[in-house]
């Protein structure tokens, strides 16, 4: 579910089926993380950010304060449901989950250099993808936390083979115990072809 915030600070909030949670600011920095939701269906504890609490659901509406961690401040969020939702397959539930980089194969070479850094723990490379459209990739080095790659994604038809990331922009998928991979071949005259490997985390 994503929904657009009514209010000064923040733009949206997003629940993914698979228990991420990613919320884009006014000036579209973005927190994200792993929420949980509590035995009335009431509160989400956004990880270490905060707790939202639900106050009104009405169709497409839903109000709810949020509570930063370590304030005593409750913030008032109006918002109503935005997004279109991806039709369910199985292919749509497999690929929607949080996913960490394991390593890139440029025209079939795999790049060590990348492979070692991720695996020695020297860079993070998460990717979310989200049933009502949205992707979003994190990257992790030396302490610091940059979001990119924040946009909107589709099957590009019914065989759900590629998906639409942007203009211009697709990719092959192929899923496959546990893992996704996604191949983008690169504009003439000097192409190449991109094979990036993720394995899914939750």
């Amino acid at each position: 579910m994503r929904i657009a915030a009514n209010t000064s600070g923040y733009s949206s909030f997003e629940f993914t089926s698979s228990g991420s949670f990613i919320i884009t600011k006014s000036d579209s920095t973005c927190v994200t993380g792993f929420y949980t939701v509590d035995a009335s269906n009431s509160k989400i504890t956004l990880g270490t950010y905060g707790i939202v609490t639900t106050t009104k659901v009405d169709g497409t509406i839903l109000d709810f304060t949020l509570r930063l961690t370590g304030s005593s401040t409750d913030i008032t969020i109006f918002s109503s449901k935005i997004g279109t939702v991806i039709s369910t397959s199985s292919k749509t539930d497999s690929l929607c989950h949080t996913w960490t980089m394991v390593t890139v194969f440029t025209d079939g070479v795999e790049s060590i250099l990348l492979k070692d850094s991720i695996q020695t723990g020297y860079i993070k490379i998460t990717l979310i993808m989200s049933s009502v459209g949205t992707y979003l990739m994190i990257s992790e080095q030396k302490g610091v936390t940059t979001h990119y790659g924040n946009g909107s994604w589709s099957w590009t038809d019914a065989t759900q083979t590629a998906i639409n990331t942007g203009p211009s922009s697709i990719g092959t998928v192929k899923l496959v115990n546990g893992k996704f991979y996604i191949t983008f071949v690169s504009p003439s005259p000097n192409s190449h072809t991109t094979e990036n490997v993720f394995q899914k985390v939750q």
